[in-house]
């Protein structure tokens, strides 16, 4: 398994992030959302993902992540 963010494609907004082993043969992101790998834990819920890069939101990380 490995940590994925879900990201909106319309906005490249991380939505969510889950431990997926990958296989789109058994699940597979809803229409409008790309999953990325995320193997250095560096996103959470709010931050951007652009040009295959992780930024935290305005005001930083939220809490937990």
């Amino acid at each position: 398994m490995a940590r994925y963010a879900m990201v909106d494609e319309a906005s490249g907004i991380v939505v969510n992030v889950v431990e997926w082993d990958g296989d789109e043969a058994t699940w597979r992101a809803p229409t409008g959302y790309l999953m990325v790998e995320d193997s250095a834990s560096q996103a959470g819920p709010g931050y951007t993902y652009e040009d295959g890069t992780f930024t935290p939101p305005p005001g930083g990380a939220p809490s937990g992540v």
